[in-house]
């Protein structure tokens, strides 16, 4: 195009000269026509964004995290001259379109249209643009390009993905869900949990009670732990798209990766974050109710203020989670408050294993040395069936 430019300058700047040292009607001519042009040029960009239309539609209205869905868009040219250059650029962050160059230039006859049909993937859980985000128009001279963005983009809603792990390389399931207390039914442990109506006062453990706001009583080893506990975190670290949709698109596909890991072996799971109301209780027992499991974790939302430590504080009081035979954590920060959590699910005999999201996958925590807990990084570009 700067070619163009130059070329063109040079021959007005020639008729220019010829008017000057010659006159006569073809100087003139030649003149007015290489000044015309520009004007002419983009009178023709103006007239093709105002008339120029694309289609797009997508195969899903809610498509799944790195699976394929149908994608098609259409350029149509509804007028009555026929367009030079058209070239579509895509949103190309959080989705990649298969098959599809972007920088193709097409040209359309009038009363023409391009149907493409391609298929689509979206990278990670959430609300976000894909497909066609600007065009770029250029004239019949190449001289000027009109750059302009689509005014309607597609804005999908991107499920989790749900990940089948054959097995669970990080954590030995025949140990955990057989772990049983070996002490006399009647002798009291360090097991606490939160008080519950019935409960004798005797049992009642203030110290721990004063510290954490709540009443808290001591339970017994006879108390038989049950389930597997799943707790991950809401936390919304990041403004930026590009920070927070890889990290928090990881942390659900591991929480539905977990959870559906149990329910196909029968195993019960609770999986507990926080939310507006709290925190909620997502029990989940078999794979007949995966379904409406999925969709509650597929709606989660994260926020701000729902810090890793604030669901550490009201974790370390919560009695369900004492009360299981073991805890998967899923995080966003591995924290000294993190750290002490782990450290009281082990003296509480709960074993515990932690995933860092966005950590490297050698992560060492010096803070959990000497107990039976595992800490484990998991990158936002990791492959489960590998890492877990």
């Amino acid at each position: 195009m700067k070619r163009n430019r130059i070329i063109f300058l040079i021959l007005w700047l020639l008729s220019l000269a010829g008017i000057t040292c010659f006159g006569g009607p073809v100087s003139y001519g030649l003149f007015w026509m290489f000044t015309l042009i520009p004007a002419v040029s983009l009178l023709y960009l103006l007239l093709v964004w105002m008339f120029f239309r694309i289609y797009q539609e997508l195969g899903s209205k809610f498509p799944v995290a790195d699976h394929t869905v149908p994608y098609f868009f259409t350029l149509v040219n509804e007028y009555h001259f026929g367009y030079a250059g058209i070239r579509v650029r895509l949103f190309s962050s959080f989705s990649t379109i298969t098959g599809l160059d972007d920088g193709v230039e097409y040209e359309l006859l009038p009363q023409t249209g391009i149907k493409k049909q391609t298929q689509i993937v979206c990278r990670y859980r959430g609300e976000y643009e894909v497909g066609i985000k600007r065009v770029e128009i250029t004239d019949f001279f190449r001289l000027f390009r009109l750059t302009y963005n689509n005014k309607e983009t597609l804005r999908v809603t991107v499920k989790p993905d749900a990940v089948a792990l054959e097995e669970l390389k990080t954590a030995d399931i025949s140990r955990l869900t057989s772990r049983e207390s070996t002490q006399h039914p009647a002798m009291q442990d360090v097991l606490v949990r939160e008080y519950a109506p019935g409960d004798d006062v005797r049992r009642m453990n203030w110290r721990i009670s004063a510290a954490q706001g709540r009443l808290m009583v001591r339970g017994e080893t006879g108390e038989e732990k049950e389930g597997i506990g799943i707790l991950f975190s809401t936390c919304r670290r990041s403004a930026a798209q590009a920070d927070y949709l890889p990290a928090e698109n990881k942390v659900l596909e591991i929480v539905l990766a977990l959870a559906l890991f149990f329910a196909g072996r029968g195993i019960p799971s609770d999986t507990l974050y926080l939310a507006a109301e709290g925190m909620p209780e997502l029990p989940l027992s078999g794979l007949d109710g995966f379904e409406a499991y999925y969709d509650r974790i597929g709606d989660v939302q994260f926020r701000e203020e729902w810090t890793e430590e604030q669901l550490v504080t009201e974790a370390s009081g919560d009695g369900r989670l004492l009360g299981m035979k073991a805890v998967f954590l899923v995080l966003q920060e591995w924290t000294p408050q993190a750290a002490r959590l782990v450290q009281l699910f082990d003296e509480n005999k709960v074993a515990a294993i932690a995933y860092v999201v966005g950590a490297d996958r050698d992560l060492r925590c010096a803070e959990v040395t000497g107990t039976d807990a595992a800490v484990y990084g998991i990158p936002t570009d990791a492959d489960l069936k590998e890492v877990l």
